[in-house]
């Protein structure tokens, strides 16, 4: 795969391969069908792919994307130009965010199903690191635009070491998991002035909502 990057906001992308079932407004899901093509530029707003299909304006499309967005994705068709001898272009209406995301859980389960809920709507999530230890080394290498991190990590270094880490080399949003509620735990947190904290269990539209926030504010 190669990406060149255009701006902050768009990419230029060759070499990722998309499957989708496209569909129509009213029309049954029995009926989808799977086409094959190749995304050619992304932005936050939507994503322009090379097909041989026509696709209708205002129709939507689910598409499976196997790199770099890695995940599953439906957006509405803008327009459909033909480009060359039985290619077309189509641009897409999409959610996309250019944000790298930082999990640190050290519950593997639950950590591996908030990067899927949160790259399923759109964002780029580094892989899951389950100690203290993993996700400095992380930070280290690819530093993210927001994390998300356990307080309690069950190793020597906690998410309250791992956040002042990765605030020394860049002020970004802090969003801390707990299942914590004493008071002492939570001032502890709180002098590394986090964005906010999401109390376990939670639901997965708590979590979208406060990422969403964290990075408009």
């Amino acid at each position: 795969m190669i990406i060149n990057t255009r701006s902050h906001e768009r990419v230029k992308v060759e070499g990722i391969v998309y499957y989708s079932d496209a569909f129509l407004e009213d029309a049954p899901q029995k009926d989808h069908e799977k086409h094959e093509g190749q995304a050619v530029d992304i932005s936050p707003g939507g994503i322009c792919i090379c097909t041989q299909h026509e696709f209708e304006r205002g129709s939507k499309m689910q598409f499976y994307i196997k790199e770099h967005y890695k995940g599953t994705f439906t957006g509405i068709v803008r327009w459909c130009v033909k480009s060359s001898y039985d290619n077309f272009h189509v641009g897409l209406k999409v959610p996309f965010s250019l944000k790298k995301i930082l999990i640190v859980e050290n519950e593997a389960i639950q950590g591996m199903a908030a990067s899927d809920v949160l790259a399923k709507n759109g964002y780029d999530v580094l892989p899951v690191p389950f100690t203290g230890e993993e996700a400095i080394a992380l930070i280290n290498l690819s530093p993210p635009d927001l994390a998300i991190i356990d307080i309690a990590l069950g190793d020597e270094i906690d998410g309250i070491q791992v956040a002042r880490h990765l605030l020394e080399k860049r002020n970004v949003p802090i969003i801390y998991l707990t299942a914590h509620t004493e008071n002492e735990t939570i001032d502890k947190a709180k002098k590394t002035g986090p964005f906010g904290f999401i109390f376990k269990p939670y639901e997965d539209k708590d979590l979208l909502k406060m990422v969403a926030d964290a990075l408009n504010a």
